[in-house]
């Protein structure tokens, strides 16, 4: 374990386990599979295992972080549904900038913009250099984490303690995407049909019609009153 390059591409969703050298991956890796803490040695290569997250196979890739080419780790962002980045939070203010440098990096390839990613603040049994108030601030409003589900976990892989509220929140989240809020656009406003010239002859023959029964209900209808029907009528003519 930790020296190989895994050449089993398997099918299907994965997770990524991110970060620099002796960050705690290949540890937490054999740990979540094992149940037990496993002697290691950095990773030149990637370690595969598939592992039981609350009754459900998870296939876990871990990257080593001596891998620095882009092309050497390009096949395992395919089909990824989640990212785990782990940071030593014992290590000295030089290797936290490196991690936080390539936590971005990997965050902002186009295969992983949407990721959501569980940072772990690992090693917590350790003298802490780096404490989990520090990093939500200096990871709160980066650009790169805006669209996506994101938490930082305080974990030990050593005792185990964080691990088991890690893994209810990866298995939560497990390809699941933000949607973003979007603004509503304005209406466009129908312009409404002008009518007068239609609405005049209805009125007209309105009038006609009332105009007669008007005339009709007067009774006998005698040679004048009767022009006056068919000059109503337009019957001009019968007179």
């Amino acid at each position: 374990m930790g020296g190989t390059v895994c050449k089993d591409v398997r099918t299907g969703e994965r997770i990524l386990f991110l970060g620099i050298p002796e960050a705690g991956k290949t540890t937490a890796l054999y740990f979540l599979k094992m149940q037990e803490v496993v002697t290691t040695i950095p990773t030149h290569g990637y370690n595969s295992e598939v592992v039981e997250i609350y009754g459900k196979s998870r296939e876990i890739w871990d990257i080593g972080g001596l891998v620095e080419r882009r092309d050497d780790f390009l096949f395992c962002l395919q089909e990824v549904a989640l990212v785990v980045f782990f940071i030593d939070c014992s290590d000295s203010e030089r290797k936290y900038a490196l991690a936080l440098k390539k936590l971005e990096l990997a965050l902002c390839e186009d295969e992983l913009l949407k990721c959501p990613v569980a940072i772990v603040a690992n090693k917590q049994d350790l003298s802490t250099n780096i404490t989990v108030e520090r990093l939500y601030a200096d990871l709160s409003g980066q650009e790169y984490l805006q669209k996506r589900f994101w938490k930082v976990h305080p974990c030990s892989f050593a005792t185990g303690d964080g691990v088991p509220l890690l893994l209810r929140w990866v298995d939560k989240y497990f390809g699941k995407e933000k949607k973003l809020k979007t603004e509503e656009q304005p209406k466009p406003r129908r312009r409404r049909r002008r009518r007068v010239a239609h609405s005049s002859f209805k009125a007209s023959s309105t009038q006609r019609q009332l105009t007669f029964m008007s005339v009709r209900d007067q009774g006998d209808v005698g040679n004048g009153d009767a022009g006056m029907v068919n000059h109503f009528l337009g019957n001009d003519d019968a007179l």
